[in-house]
């Protein structure tokens, strides 16, 4: 039984003490300017360890949905309990990636169409979760249950997709990452949808304050003006 998810939002995680925090928010704000409703920016203490800088999901329940009955369901499929209150549930994937689940206080907002920097359109599109070898199996059965998303494996891929509901904001991409060591945790990153010209928009990025770490044939990775690495994807914005 998948939970009852009607929107969804990433948090963009920044040490407390980080300088550097009132650039990257200047440059988050430049880049997506229309997200502000399934994206945030989190100052959080330090001593966060390995998930320092990391992108989190946050899932939002239908309104009346049972908190806790949303929990023991994420528990019953491997989540591992990292705290609670009275509005959220904070939880670990089998695999150790970070995320929490709310419930929707209101009537779920519209999904934003894409925006458009120096007119290059793009969105705001997905989390792509990088997964170790060891944990890839356990990792997206546990994703595809909880939300009951459809599945799709891309064809000689390191990539699993669940497929978002038209009227969510956020896609779910699993990344098999062959070069992680065993017994590393599962991480997330946040990527923009960019179409064919993300080169262009990368250097758009650069130009306000971004790093560009490279270019592959179906993305561009770079860093924020924090480190923090995104990436920039072929895929339609619309």
């Amino acid at each position: 039984m998948s939970l009852p998810i009607r929107w969804s939002i990433l948090h963009l995680e920044f040490r407390r003490d980080t300088e550097s925090f009132e650039a990257a928010q200047r440059f988050w704000r430049q880049v997506a300017p229309n997200a502000w409703d399934h994206l945030t920016l989190d100052q959080v203490d330090g001593g966060q360890g390995p998930h320092d800088g990391q992108c989190r999901l946050e899932l939002l329940l239908d309104q009346g949905s049972p908190l806790a009955a949303a929990r023991d369901e994420a528990l019953a499929l491997g989540a591992v309990l990292d705290g609670e209150d009275l509005i959220a549930v904070q939880l670990r994937s089998p695999g150790g990636y970070r995320f929490s689940l709310s419930a929707l206080p209101g009537p779920a907002p519209a999904v934003p169409p894409p925006a458009e920097l120096e007119g290059y359109p793009n969105r705001v599109d997905q989390v792509c979760l990088d997964l170790p070898p060891d944990a890839a199996t356990r990792e997206i059965a546990f994703w595809q249950e909880l939300t009951g998303w459809e599945l799709r494996d891309e064809p000689d891929s390191e990539f699993t997709v669940l497929l978002r509901p038209a009227d969510q904001p956020v896609r779910i991409l699993l990344q098999r990452r062959d070069s992680a060591d065993p017994g590393d945790l599962v991480t997330g990153h946040l990527d923009f949808s960019a179409g064919p010209d993300r080169r262009e928009l990368a250097a758009v990025h650069q130009e306000l304050g971004a790093t560009l770490v490279g270019h592959m044939e179906e993305w561009s990775t770079l860093r924020d003006p924090a480190g923090r690495v995104y990436c920039l994807t072929r895929r339609d914005p619309a």
